[in-house]
């Protein structure tokens, strides 16, 4: 198959989060029929992801790529399952993010002597919970025995575009989220004075939130937060009693899970305090911050060692294609996050250049998908340079 073959019967797969039934059939057959011992990662009784290896040896670098996409937003000038090549690009749900990667990964293995050691794992559900990943490292470690790198196929984004052969994307910061709740005290509605409103309180939270300088790592840059939710309302002729906040934050080290949660926690004491609540209903005003609750741990930060062989090997690779590697550090999180903090491996991210991805009418760029798959088979050939 060509690599436009292969992109083109990934795209034409409606594989948007919980849907990748079908996709992952077809890889499943796909691989084995190129020699691969395969092994289907159940997330539920409808839903897999795979693990794949072939060669002599076991390996020391695990390939990587997400097979679900993001629902179909309004805006598509085309059918998005249907892959089209227009200008220099090819569009398609997916194209970018990130089937352009795994088409260029396949098409590049067609070329790798079959007794090379090699193992690739196709995630289900990045694009949710990473439902995929995590039951991989938690249920099926022993798969992972021997591998110290990851070469994620997944389109870095560097301060001037998304993707690219050349950017060597080294880290992510991390991601968490917070549940604020107010607890006010209600009055009427002609006596505001006599209670305490939950939406004032709230309110001056979030302006502190938008205001709060985050921690700056010299590698990933400064970390940044937002209000994701405000909810309340009144009850009758009221002031509201009760207040929701959900405030999502990107972690850069050293911070935390848990220390983000303890400065959340002193600012919103601290915003209480100042908003001044007095006499008897004191005792009923409070604010409470923890965690949002959710099945895996959050994601923490992670920066893989520039200082690394097997870095000097992709440089070299990228190198190859007529370009100078650009180090590059993410600012969102992806399963990488859980490889490097959960197992202690070391990922690298290389994708194609592209761009609307997680908007209608996606594109990934043709020569740069081309080069890309050039680069993919050269470090799978090095690999096993840095036993």
């Amino acid at each position: 198959m060509t690599l436009e073959d292969i992109l083109s019967v990934l795209v034409a797969h409606d594989s948007v989060f919980g849907n990748e039934k079908s996709l992952a059939e077809w890889l499943l057959s796909y691989l084995k029929k190129e020699s691969f011992e395969v092994q289907k990662i159940p997330i539920d009784k409808k839903r897999f992801s795979i693990f794949a290896k072939r060669g002599s040896q076991s390996a020391n670098l695990l390939l990587y790529g997400h097979i679900d996409t993001v629902p179909v937003y309004d805006g598509w000038e085309d059918d998005p399952f249907t892959l089209r090549d227009k200008g220099g690009k090819y569009y398609g749900l997916g194209a970018c993010d990130m089937k352009g990667g795994i088409a260029g990964l396949l098409y590049a293995l067609q070329s790798v002597p079959k007794d090379k050691p090699v193992a690739i794992f196709l995630a289900a559900d990045e694009e949710n919970e990473s439902e995929g990943t995590w039951v991989l490292v938690k249920k099926y470690p022993d798969l992972l025995d021997g591998i110290e790198y990851i070469l994620s196929t997944e389109p870095g984004a560097s301060k001037t575009k998304i993707g690219g052969t050349n950017v060597l994307t080294l880290g992510r910061r991390g991601r968490s989220r917070y549940l604020v709740t107010i607890q006010g005290f209600s009055a009427h509605g002609g006596h505001v004075d006599r209670g305490a409103n939950a939406v004032s309180i709230g309110a001056k939270i979030v302006e502190r939130i938008d205001s709060q300088k985050t921690a700056m790592n010299t590698i990933l840059g400064p970390g940044s937060q937002y209000v994701a939710k405000f909810k309340s309302e009144s009850k009758g002729l009221s002031i509201p009693e009760y207040c929701e906040l959900e405030i999502d934050r990107h972690t850069v080290t050293p911070e935390t899970t848990s220390s983000c949660l303890e400065e959340i926690k002193n600012l919103c004491n601290e915003t209480l305090i100042d908003f001044g609540v007095h006499g008897d209903i004191t005792k009923y005003v409070s604010v409470n911050v923890e965690p949002k609750r959710r099945k895996n741990e959050y994601m923490e930060p992670y920066a893989t060692p520039e200082n690394d062989v097997f870095i000097d090997i992709c440089k070299s690779a990228i190198g190859s294609s007529g370009q100078s590697a650009i180090v590059n550090y993410g600012r969102s999180v992806g399963d990488e996050n859980i490889f490097a903090n959960f197992l202690s491996l070391k990922p690298i991210i290389i994708g194609p250049e592209g761009g609307n991805i997680h908007s209608p009418n996606e594109w990934v760029s043709k020569k740069s998908l081309a080069e890309c798959s050039e680069v993919y088979k050269e470090i799978i050939l090095r690999s096993q340079q840095v036993r």
